[in-house]
């Protein structure tokens, strides 16, 4: 016990006893003396042993009988003072125990609640909500709390919080009995302004006082200023992400989904995921989007970073065709073809395939971006490409992604377009195939232009002799391709061997066509390789029309007029 008790104890029982003296003496101390036997004046006290009569000598009063003489005295007054220092001993001695062993044990938590200016505000508070961890096991329940112990709570409470020199135990009381009773106050907004605006040093428990700001905004609608609570929050050694983590944790409403933003702009969480967002309601979204977009375009850099640390695990809950995340997501879109990305952004970039249905709207700036410069833009326009939902919306959008890709972008684009085109059983084969004539000539690797042959006639089985070669369905166009071919081979470039080799897979071949890959194989001024690859064509198209000729059989100086149009 401390001091405080034992001081406590000790005028106690000192007052007890003499309180105990007094009221003996003032009651007791004639009958006990004996003394009352004596024939006295019963008002002035005579002695009247030695006098004749009833009438006193000394102050006239006059007796009707013996008896009366014979009275015993009390004196009252000392009596009294006796049991006014008996009630001051109980009184100590209840206070120390309500010190020492706790004051809900010695009266009821409405009492005790009122006595707040003798026993403090603190343990006034503790008497109705009791100590712990996180969660009240000693409160009262807050179902069976009346109106006549919750009213001096919240007064209690309100008192402490605007006390500039409360002390910490009691504003940690108080903000514990804020959130015991949060569903319940009757001034939301009072208490709301408290929580926000903390005199200078003040602090506050940290779990308790973001619950209970949370309840009472969500609940109440309270309109608070986002920088009051992220101010509020650093001052209490708290982070401001931290309450925006507490708030999304208990589930947005839309009063604090306007709030988590900014908190987060603040001071955010990196890579943390909150399932509850997966059943907030749409409208909740909306406005969490929008104030997350007016936040990520106001804000700076770590702003930015921060916001997409948000994204980046959460997005895949956000709603397919939101402009506000299409908006964020144009913007690194943009950052990674300008190549001003940095490293956050490579490894923390929500443009990725976990959020392909969010990011289905933005598919144009995507195929875009499969000409980046970096090799991770491309491979994450290509993921999330190769992921969009089929849907009459997306998919003729994403044909036409596809296809520009083809026709305007660099090799490398075009090598993960046609891998998305494999990839894809909604592809427009008709439009991926036109854009391939029409780019053929521009492709400068002979690896991307081989796949894009293969896309044009892939075959059904691997290994099929080149006869079984099957055109892709719906072709139109093997004059356009075999003249495009035909002018790479004339080329000499780097691209000019694969494309006689593919020559070979035409279904028709002209006897234009024969007579020019005879003249370049026999062109000294042409490389070796177009020259190889000329009469490799010639051979290959000689034992697909003529099987029973032997391959070691000399070339002909013409193919069969079998093979001719």
């Amino acid at each position: 016990m401390t001091l405080q008790v034992w001081l406590c104890w000790l005028a106690g029982v000192a007052l007890g006893g003499a309180g105990a003296f007094l009221v003996c003496w003032g009651l007791f101390s004639d009958r006990l003396s004996g003394s009352w036997k004596k024939r006295r004046c019963r008002k002035c006290m005579y002695d009247m042993t030695s006098v004749t009569g009833l009438k006193c000598p000394e102050c006239g009063r006059e007796w009707s009988s013996e008896a009366q003489m014979r009275k015993v005295r009390r004196r009252w007054g000392m009596a009294s003072f006796g049991v006014v220092l008996t009630l001051c001993a109980f009184g100590l001695n209840w206070y120390a125990a309500g010190l020492a062993l706790g004051w809900q044990s010695f009266a009821p938590a409405a009492v005790l609640i009122r006595l707040s200016p003798v026993i403090g505000r603190e343990a006034a508070l503790r008497s109705v909500i009791g100590r712990g961890t996180m969660t009240f096991p000693n409160a009262i329940s807050i179902e069976q709390a009346s109106t006549w112990t919750l009213a001096p709570v919240e007064r209690v409470a309100i008192s402490v919080l605007e006390d500039k020199h409360s002390s910490f135990p009691e504003v940690w009381a108080a903000v514990d009995a804020i959130y015991w009773m949060r569903d319940r106050v009757t001034q939301p907004e009072k208490i709301a302004r408290l929580l926000t605006e903390c005199p200078p040093g003040r602090m506050m428990p940290q779990y308790t006082w973001s619950n209970a700001l949370y309840s009472i905004v969500s609940k109440n609608e309270v309109v608070l200023d986002p920088a009051k609570i992220a101010e509020a929050a650093t001052s209490i050694g708290s982070n401001p992400g931290e309450v925006a983590s507490r708030f999304l944790s208990e589930g947005l409403s839309e009063s604090t989904a306007r709030l988590v933003p900014d908190l987060l702009a603040r001071g955010g969480h990196n890579q943390l995921t909150w399932p509850e967002l997966e059943g907030v309601t749409p409208e909740v979204k909306a406005a969490l989007l929008k104030r997350l977009r007016d936040v990520y375009f106001a804000g700076d850099a770590l702003a930015k970073q921060r916001i997409t640390s948000f994204l980046y695990p959460n997005g895949k809950m956000m709603p397919a065709g939101n402009a506000d995340f299409e908006a964020m997501a144009r913007d690194q879109i943009g950052q990674m073809r300008r190549g001003e990305d940095t490293d956050f952004l490579v490894d923390n970039s929500f443009i990725s395939w976990q959020l392909s249905v969010p990011l289905s709207g933005v598919v144009p700036e995507l195929g875009e971006l499969l000409s980046s410069p970096k090799l991770y833009a491309r491979e994450r326009a290509r993921d999330v490409l190769s992921r969009i939902e089929r849907s009459p919306t997306h998919s003729p959008v994403l044909n036409q992604a596809i296809a520009k890709a083809i026709r305007e972008g660099t090799d490398e684009a075009r090598a993960l377009a046609i891998s998305i085109a494999s990839r894809r059983r909604d592809i427009d084969r008709e439009i991926i195939i036109g854009a391939i004539i029409q780019s053929v000539a521009n492709v400068a690797d002979p690896v991307v232009l081989d796949s894009m042959y293969r896309f044009v006639f892939p075959l059904v089985v691997e290994g099929l002799p080149t006869n079984k070669a099957t055109p892709a369905s719906n072709f139109t166009s093997p004059a356009n391709l075999e003249q495009v071919l035909l002018e790479n081979v004339a080329a000499d470039g780097p691209c000019a061997a694969v494309s006689a080799l593919w020559i070979a897979r035409l279904p028709q071949i002209s006897s234009e066509t024969f007579r020019i890959l005879a003249a370049t194989m026999e062109d000294p001024s042409k490389s070796a390789g177009v020259r190889s690859a000329a009469r490799d064509t010639l051979l290959h198209i000689r034992d697909r029309e003529q099987p029973e000729v032997s391959p070691s059989a000399p070339l002909n100086d013409a193919l069969p007029t079998s093979v001719l149009r």
